[in-house]
């Protein structure tokens, strides 16, 4: 793998002789430090204003290091400015250049066949800031980013030429930006930080840590599209894939923080109904909460909805055997149930029983405690609620849906449905997914 090295040319180039003794530059020094194959330099040219102009300083470079290493090859790429510490002016130039140069290496497809580092120390200081900057955008693969350090700050004797490590500051941007993801609930933000920091961390127990995180978080965005089965797999596999112990002790917290979870969407899976079960409502419920966090608010509203539906639906399937969704079902016919609801209707119910017409069946079967719990006020709220969703593009309208509107379905939704199902309450109280469990899997395993 050829080093190929990226240089601006400064005044202090190929010696800084502002100092006594003279001193090396910065392109020598780090010449010296990485012996590069190829070095591609970027002096000034301005025949107007000898001050500006750089290029005698490259030739003297090219000159000086070759007597030394002859086997490297020099480019130089003069850049024509008018003004040396105008940002627009050098930058312009200077993503023109790299262009060139990566043409000259074979193109973006040959960029992985070089080590690439840049000299941060040299040129105006507009100069080190482009390439300082330009290092981190990632247009060139893993460079490595060189100063060397002004001789006047340095001890005699001591090593000038140091490498710019931004691997400390990258962690720290991946850290922030998992917490930022999280207080936020977007577990999609949350993988691609911890995915970035499995990349970037100093420490490799961070790193293979971090690995395991951002499988964990593709568990937890399965669960947020309610794919119950992909978020069970991915827990499964973690917990049985042997690499992982050593990071997942053995009745440790951290493990049994998962299988919890692990097992409860087990729980989930096995309900013994395909529709409804106290399991799945309590979790749509969470899934609400955490659509709230990410400003979703018509997600909050069609959540909403499909609670008091599903609640409505399991009741009238599990307490009055009828089954909303299939009302035709011969079985149904004759049933004292079905023929109350069909008097006070005043028709036959054909196909399914709809949304609104679900709570009425409650009242008029007697469910005691939508009866005796759920108060006219708390009832009209519902159907505001029910009238809000028709009109808004959750269901039949284009209507949005405001922070004031989602914020009427949490509280309403939590109120009501360990009320009218008492089996959502423990899992309700028992949730392995909230956000303060999830902080707490993800302090134990990097913070």
């Amino acid at each position: 793998m050829a080093t190929v090295l990226l240089s601006f040319v400064g005044r202090r180039d190929p010696y800084n002789t502002g100092v006594n003794p003279p001193t090396e530059g910065a392109v020598l020094s780090i010449c010296a430090e990485i012996t590069p194959d190829r070095a591609y330099l970027f002096p000034t040219e301005d025949i107007n204003n000898p001050a500006n102009d750089t290029v005698s300083n490259a030739k003297d470079v090219e000159s000086q290091y070759t007597a030394i290493n002859p086997g490297c090859v020099f480019k130089l790429f003069a850049m024509r400015v008018t003004d040396p510490t105008d940002f627009v002016e050098l930058s312009t130039q200077f993503n023109e250049i790299i262009n060139d140069v990566i043409a000259d290496l074979g193109g973006k497809e040959s960029l992985t066949e070089h080590e690439f580092h840049i000299n941060c120390s040299s040129g105006t200081q507009q100069m080190m800031t482009i390439g300082y900057v330009f290092a981190n955008t990632g247009r060139i693969p893993q460079i490595r980013r060189w100063q060397v350090k002004d001789p006047n700050y340095v001890p005699q004797g001591m090593n000038r030429t140091i490498e710019i490590l931004v691997d400390v500051i990258e962690e720290n941007n991946c850290l922030e930006k998992i917490n930022s993801g999280l207080d936020k609930q977007n577990y999609y933000l949350v993988k691609d930080a911890c995915e970035k920091l499995a990349a970037v961390a100093c420490s490799q127990t961070r790193r293979e840590k971090a690995r395991i995180l951002t499988t964990v978080f593709d568990a937890y965005i399965k669960l947020d599209l309610l794919n119950y089965l992909g978020a069970y797999n991915i827990l499964r596999d973690i917990l049985s894939d042997p690499s992982s112990s050593a990071h997942i002790p053995q009745n440790s917290r951290l493990q049994l923080l998962l299988i919890k979870q692990k097992d409860d969407l087990n729980k989930i899976l096995q309900s013994p109904f395909a529709d409804e079960s106290p399991l799945n409502l309590a979790d749509l419920y969470y899934n609400m909460e955490r659509s709230f966090s990410r400003e979703a608010y018509a997600d909050v509203l069609a959540r909403f909805s499909r609670i008091m539906e599903g609640a409505a639906y399991f009741i009238l399937k599990t307490e009055y055997g009828l089954n909303p969704r299939d009302m035709q079902n011969p079985l149904h016919r004759g049933t004292g149930n079905l023929a109350t609801l069909e008097k006070a209707f005043g028709y036959q119910i054909r196909g399914f029983i709809e949304y609104k017409k679900a709570f009425a069946a409650l009242a008029l079967l007697n469910y005691p405690p939508y009866v005796n719990s759920i108060s006219p006020q708390v009832r009209n709220r519902l159907e505001g609620l029910r009238k809000k969703r028709n009109n808004t593009l959750v269901a039949h309208g284009m209507a949005r849906v405001t922070q004031q509107d989602a914020e009427k379905c949490l509280p309403l939704a939590k109120r009501i449905l360990p009320t009218l199902i008492p089996a959502c309450e423990d899992f309700l109280a028992d949730y392995p997914f909230t956000l303060e469990i999830i902080k707490e899997i993800l302090e134990l395993m990097i913070l």
